[in-house]
């Protein structure tokens, strides 16, 4: 079997920049989930079929051409935010990018991925550890996201900044609140509220923490926190997972007697799925019966979401179990994030072999589905799109050819995220 991991990691970086192309009416749309929407026209004819190799070398080269062009002050792939004038915040957007570059200087050996990835960071964290713009008293999950990249930057530079900086993270987790049953809220400004996406975003960096630093004392908490999960957010029927749950039953897309969000968001599966392979990475796995229930965990909901593959594509709908229904796509983000789960758990032998080709599937699909050499004048673009929080997915293992930067083209799916709280009509 090939090794596609590469790709799958470049297709995370590109995914969500994507957009949906009408090929009927020669028209791109996009609508941005935060309502600042963004219109682009274009001509654009598929006359070409690209190997393999020639999306390595696209992916490969939108990456650097990225990088580039970005600081943290001024990052490419948050543009709304430079053009609107207003300064970056520390971010779980950056997290994931700068995660994917020092995934790539890991791989490749090339120093720029690293430089970069040091003065993004750097920029952000000072000498005594604190963190410029962060707050840990915010207790925003989303905000620890990007910690994660500080123990990989410690561990290569030796730097104590960087070791008090995760202490400063870690200081939000210990008084994040909780539910009763003890799992953080997402935010402290959605109280009582568990989302799928929490998980990604703090538990690794939980797990790690614990691990590394404080004697395994904070793993089976971490683990818990998975299991309540299971037990609440879990539909029996299909075996997806609800995006959010209210324990308090208060807001109005609450179920009044589960209290969970009305559907299954695909973008809110893939945080969760890639959730649990980072999560076993990190785990000691003399932790036996919790590693063991993380691990059944996550190939049960593998198998689980594979129901739901759209079978000439290989792709996923963002309302998952609603294929076809108006408003309804096939979404480039959640795809890559179960092709990244699956690959990387067939890799560390989390799931079986047979699953690796699931995730091929998912990823060519998107890439015959989505990407084109054709790039045409298009009046306005931006890369606000939701493809930049999968920037960190794939452990890559091959070096990155590189071709000229006018050989990508971009387009989006037009539906808002918003569609992970509505019911379908």
């Amino acid at each position: 079997m090939a090794d596609n991991r590469p790709l799958v990691k470049k297709l995370a970086i590109y995914a969500e920049n994507v957009k949906e192309i009408d090929l009927h009416n020669v028209k791109i749309e996009a609508t941005r989930a935060n309502a600042c929407t963004l219109q682009m026209s274009a001509i654009l004819r598929r006359t070409d079929t690209m190997t393999h190799e020639e999306i390595l070398a696209m992916l490969g080269d939108y990456v650097d051409y990225l990088i580039a062009n970005s600081s943290a002050e001024a990052p490419m792939w948050n543009i709304e935010k430079v053009r609107s004038g207003k300064p970056n915040k520390w971010n779980y957007i950056d997290g994931c990018m700068i995660t994917a570059c020092l995934s790539l200087y890991k791989t490749t050996g090339d120093e720029k991925y690293l430089r970069f990835s040091k003065n993004f960071i750097d920029w952000f964290v000072q000498e005594d550890g604190s963190i410029k713009t962060y707050d840990p008293k915010e207790y925003n999950l989303d905000n620890v996201n990007q910690g994660k990249n500080l123990f990989t930057l410690y561990d290569i530079f030796g730097d104590e900044k960087y070791r008090k900086a995760i202490e400063t993270i870690r200081s939000q987790l210990a008084t994040q609140p909780r539910t009763k049953e003890g799992n953080f809220w997402h935010k402290d400004i959605y109280p009582w509220q568990v989302w799928l996406d929490g998980t990604y975003m703090a538990q690794p960096f939980y797990m790690e923490y614990e691990t590394r630093f404080n004697k395994m004392q904070g793993c089976i908490d971490s683990y818990k926190q998975f299991m309540n999960i299971k037990k609440h957010m879990r539909d029996e029927k299909t075996g997806l997972y609800y995006h959010g749950y209210d324990e308090s039953r208060q807001m109005y897309w609450a179920d009044p007697v589960t209290g969970c969000s009305p559907n299954f968001w695909l973008r809110a599966m893939g945080w969760f799925m890639v959730a649990m392979v980072d999560v076993l990475e990190r785990m000691d796995e003399q932790l036996y019966n919790e590693y063991r229930g993380i691990m059944a965990m996550l190939k049960q909901t593998i198998e689980d979401v594979h129901k739901f593959q759209d079978e000439e594509t290989g792709m996923f709908w963002q309302v998952m179990d609603h294929p076809g229904v108006e408003g309804n796509y096939l979404e480039t983000s959640g795809t890559a994030l179960f092709a990244y789960a699956v690959l990387k758990g067939v890799r560390l032998g989390y799931l079986p072999k047979r699953m690796a080709a699931w995730a091929e599937k998912a990823f060519y699909g998107t890439c015959d589905k989505y990407l084109s050499r054709t790039r045409m004048a298009v009046c306005s673009w931006t890369a606000s799109a939701w493809w930049r929080v999968l920037a960190a997915r794939i452990t890559a293992t091959a070096l990155w050819p590189t071709i000229s930067a006018s050989r990508w083209s971009a387009t989006m799916p037009r539906v808002s995220a918003r569609w992970c709280w509505l019911t379908p009509k």
